[in-house]
């Protein structure tokens, strides 16, 4: 379960649960999104290993293909 911290915009996992219609604030201005807690820190992993697949994509066209 995910809770809203007292800053208003920070999700973290642990023991006081978000209520399922309670909201994260959105990091680009005060309103708050659509989004949970909980689908907010998805987007945020899902976003990190993207950045990982295109770093490894980059990386590997660098080196040339061997082929076996």
């Amino acid at each position: 379960d995910y809770f809203l911290e007292k800053d208003g915009k920070t999700c973290t996992k642990g023991e006081r649960a978000v209520h399922a219609n309670e909201k994260c604030d959105n990091l680009m201005n005060a309103a708050t999104c659509s989004a949970t807690c909980e689908d907010f820190l998805q987007i945020k992993e899902s976003v990190l290993h993207l950045k990982q697949k295109m770093a490894l994509l980059s990386n590997s066209a660098d080196v040339p293909v061997q082929m076996t």
